[in-house]
């Protein structure tokens, strides 16, 4: 379950990075 913790964050902050540039 922490996997999937850290995988929710990760992804939030690639999808915001991606616009972002």
């Amino acid at each position: 379950e922490t996997t999937n913790c850290t995988a929710i964050p990760q992804a939030h902050l690639l999808h915001f990075e991606m616009p972002r540039r």
